[in-house]
């Protein structure tokens, strides 16, 4: 079954290929319609999927060019997408935990998650 699942792939690549689209998103195609119909054993579908995912990355890694990353408008995009994200993420960690310490919130506190802790989130971060 694996094979047909493989040549399924291979023909929906072809024909997005000739639509003037990457093969790519035809083998995506091709694998969420084999997911959907519940074709081939998941373990063997795992592993080849993992095998094509070595693959990509590889290539993609050949066509890299480093004096495209060292180019100091990549630097600049990187630190500030780095100086949003970082802070952002720490406090969407840190304020529902720092919600019992500073904030009345009128739930007990219950071990586990914060969203399984505190009954209406959004109070606490008021």
């Amino acid at each position: 079954m694996e094979p047909l699942l493989i040549l399924l792939a291979f023909f929906a690549g072809l024909a997005f290929k000739s639509l003037g689209y990457p093969a790519m998103p035809g083998y995506l195609v091709a694998g969420f319609m084999a997911h959907w119909l519940g074709l081939g054993e998941a373990s063997l579908i795992s592993a080849i999927a993992d095998l094509g995912l070595l693959l990509l990355l590889f290539t993609i890694g050949l066509k890299l060019n480093l004096k495209d990353i060292l180019m100091p408008q990549v630097w600049a995009v990187a630190g500030l997408q780095m100086l949003i994200v970082v802070p952002l993420t720490f406090l969407s960690l840190s304020v529902p935990e720092f919600c019992f310490l500073f904030w009345r919130c009128r739930t007990r506190f219950r071990p586990g998650p914060w969203h399984l802790r505190c009954r209406f989130p959004a109070r606490c971060l008021r």
